[in-house]
């Protein structure tokens, strides 16, 4: 088994995943943007969260109203409509 590997060595095997991929440039395209996008939204989730933490820390000690209706949709879960808002800290 080992002088199979040591007579055919790959010195660059990630040239060969390109060359493959070269007959795929639309499926590479849809995949390399769908994993920008999804890096941008974890990118911007935790400025999302620290908004609106800094939200309710200041409603908290100065009673400014916190104005958390922007993170409404976030919290929405897909059976539910966008005019309803039910915590999931209720058990319904």
């Amino acid at each position: 088994m080992s002088n199979i590997v040591a007579k055919n060595p790959r010195r660059w095997p990630l040239l060969g995943v390109l060359v493959f991929l070269r007959r795929y440039p639309g499926a590479v395209a849809a995949s390399v943007g769908l994993l920008l996008v999804n890096i941008s939204i974890e990118m911007a989730q935790p400025q999302i969260i620290g908004s609106a933490i800094t939200q309710l820390r200041l409603n908290a000690e100065l009673g400014v109203p916190a104005g958390l209706q922007a993170f409404r949709p976030l919290h929405r879960t897909p059976f539910q409509r966008a005019g309803e808002f039910q915590p999931s800290c209720c058990g319904h």
